[in-house]
């Protein structure tokens, strides 16, 4: 299956067995993998079909395990290694060892562990150091956003990990865009100005706006930062809560090889 009207000049379009996602192309330099994963190719059925990663929403356990060991097969991990999102700041640094947490954002150092985010809608960020091979997943919700879990985990970065801000890469994967995304004028003006807009009297906010906007403010460069620009609502190949309430997650991630 090819997605043509997808091109984007800094990501290629990739299918591994039957599955279909997205690889921003300047993290391969860094011997890094990192995929941005649609919703089609999995084995969920139903309102989740197909590759849902969320025991959470209602789909068959079973067939969530599945695409799991799915994922594992097509990202060649020895672990894979996600949160209990909750939307919140909480950021996870995983050393190889430690249970299972609740959180929106996971740092390792670690070799062939593949962290990721799930998303139906929300901003999933990934973060690489591509100097000190540190990387990171970052769940950006609305509430995550104005909390600024991301410029949270790029001071965790610079703190505990001796990161420089040049040495950041930034990649943003799909999510649902400002034009799609109406929100409250009380949630609006929590987001930084310039980040959300007003038509016909309803407001609707920018998730990518905002997480570049804390970026940036954290010191990274804007030359380091690289957009999957994609609207999950607009795009069916997407699992969009907005659009269709009951429904999957995606997962995106990063995994040092």
């Amino acid at each position: 299956m090819h997605l043509p009207f997808l091109f984007m000049k800094d990501f290629t379009e990739l299918e591994s067995q039957g599955s279909f996602y997205f690889k921003p192309v300047l993290a391969e330099r860094y011997n890094v993998s990192c995929f941005f994963f649609t919703r089609l190719g999995g084995l969920s059925k139903g309102p989740f079909s197909s590759f849902n990663f969320s025991f959470q929403v209602g789909d068959n356990p079973e067939d969530v395990r599945k695409n799991f060991t799915r994922l594992k097969k097509i990202t060649k991990a020895y672990k894979i290694i996600t949160l209990d999102q909750i939307h919140s700041d909480n950021v996870f640094i995983y050393d190889g060892r430690g249970k299972r947490e609740w959180g929106d954002a996971i740092i390792t150092a670690q070799r062939r562990v593949f962290i990721g985010v799930k998303t139906a809608d929300c901003l999933p960020v990934i973060l690489l150091d591509k100097k000190n091979n540190v990387i990171a997943a970052v769940h950006a919700g609305w509430r995550g956003t104005v909390k600024n879990i991301l410029g949270k985990t790029i001071s965790i970065l610079y703190q505990k990990f001796n990161t420089r801000s040049e040495d950041i890469l930034v990649f943003t994967g799909p999510h649902i865009c400002e034009n799609c995304y109406e929100v409250s004028e009380e949630i609006a003006v929590r987001f930084p100005s310039g980040c959300f807009s007003k038509k016909d009297g309803k407001f609707y906010a920018s998730l990518l706006k905002a997480n570049i906007f804390f970026a940036k403010d954290s010191g990274v460069l804007a030359s380091n930062i690289y957009s999957l620009n994609l609207c999950t609502k607009e795009n069916e190949i997407f699992f969009s809560y907005r659009r269709d309430k009951e429904t999957g997650r995606m997962i995106s991630g990063i995994m040092f090889n």
